[in-house]
């Protein structure tokens, strides 16, 4: 008997197949028994592409305030300025580089499954080994900022900046560890956020740990030091035409 007949004759609206056969593959994912090292890895190529979106975000973001801020000839008002907007950008770039990975993985599901990668995976690692799956999301962070110890020996190195003296206030700023620190543990947090509003839960714990974590990678790899040097001058552009006026009414006042 068909599962169309039999549900006829139950008197119930048959499903259509195409949905029962995701009900079963979601069923199967759930039953499907994951180790740490595979949660960690999963989420660490999961979170690969948003975290480097997040970084180029951060940086874009950090130099427009930052940039912003200087119109006011204040040093406050300049890392206000990138402090802010660094934070908007990493979230902005993160979130919507998340997005976008989502819906593309959507229609290939089977490919998204076979890289353990749909949905159901991913929540099921999560659920299964929660901090495995957490610590795997900061590795993916790290393909554009990775811990430095000895940036954490001193305030003043953990404040300094490495630009040259005729660098711009926003390069400035962004050549520091701290500005590295503060990028860092916004895109752990906010990827921890995220995971956990689509997994429908909350753990401030988790949160704190993810925060913690990102913000101990203090230094641009490679691959960071590339994304930053298009995204920040693509920030400082995004508002030279603000930023240049007001500085020529200064001269000419």
């Amino acid at each position: 008997m068909r599962y169309s007949d039999a549900a006829t004759l139950l008197d119930k609206e048959p499903v259509p197949e195409d949905e029962l056969f995701g009900m079963l593959d979601r069923a199967q994912a759930k039953e499907e028994p994951v180790s740490g090292l595979t949660s960690a890895i999963r989420q660490g190529v999961s979170s690969l592409i948003p975290g480097v979106a997040g970084f180029a975000g951060a940086e874009a973001g950090a130099a427009t305030g930052a940039e912003l801020g200087s119109l006011f000839l204040n040093p406050f008002t300049v890392i206000a300025g990138g402090l802010v907007g660094g934070l908007g950008g990493a979230y902005l770039g993160s979130s919507a580089a998340q997005k976008a990975q989502e819906a593309a993985l959507s229609k290939v599901p089977e490919f998204a499954k076979s890289i353990g990668q749909s949905p159901e995976q991913l929540a099921e690692a999560a659920r299964q080994h929660p901090y495995y799956s957490m610590a795997g999301s900061l590795i993916g962070n790290m393909a554009t900022l990775r811990p430095n110890p000895s940036d954490l020996t001193s305030v003043s190195k953990f404040l300094g900046s490495t630009a040259p003296e005729n660098a711009s206030a926003a390069e400035k700023i962004l050549s520091t560890p701290a500005a590295n620190a503060t990028i860092g543990a916004t895109l752990g947090a906010g990827q921890e956020i995220y995971n956990q509003a689509t997994e429908g839960e909350y753990d401030p714990y988790k949160i704190g740990m993810a925060t913690l974590g990102g913000g101990l990678s203090t230094k641009k790899t490679k691959l960071g030091e590339r994304v930053s040097n298009v995204a920040a001058p693509l920030g400082e552009f995004a508002v030279s035409p603000v930023t240049s006026r007001f500085k020529q009414r200064e001269v000419v006042s």
